[in-house]
C-alpha cells in the first residue's frame, strides 16, 4: 500500500541540504538509476531553522529500506538527521504535470 511520509531535519542549514542533494545525485549516477527506489515524489521545504520533507512511497518497507541504507547515512554524513517521522496510508494522489516547474 502506498504511504505518505513526512519528517523534519532540525537545525539544518541550506548548505547541508545542498550537500545531501549532491550525495543523492552522485548515488543515483553510481547506481545507474534513481537512488530512492519506490519513491513516487519527494518535496523539501524550508521551515525556520529546519527542513520539512514530504514524500510518497509505493510501500512503507521501501521507505524504511532507503532510510536505513541511503537517506539516513547520507543525512548523518552531512551532519543532520531525520526526526518527527510520520508514516500513513495514501488515500489519493495526483501528479498532473509531467515537467518540472
Amino acid at each position: 500500500m502506498a504511504v505518505l511520509v513526512e519528517f523534519d531535519v532540525l537545525e539544518a542549514t541550506p548548505e547541508q541540504m545542498y550537500a545531501l542533494e549532491e550525495r543523492t545525485r552522485q548515488r543515483g549516477e553510481a547506481l545507474g538509476r534513481p537512488p530512492f527506489a519506490g519513491c513516487m515524489f519527494l518535496a523539501v521545504a524550508p521551515r525556520d531553522s529546519a527542513f520539512h520533507f514530504v514524500s510518497a512511497w509505493r510501500t512503507e518497507e521501501a521507505f524504511k529500506a532507503v532510510l536505513e541504507t541511503m537517506l539516513g547515512p547520507d543525512l548523518t554524513a552531512v551532519g543532520a538527521s531525520a526526526s518527527n517521522i510520520l508514516i500513513g496510508p495514501v488515500m489519493s494522489m495526483a501528479i498532473p504535470e509531467t515537467h518540472a516547474p
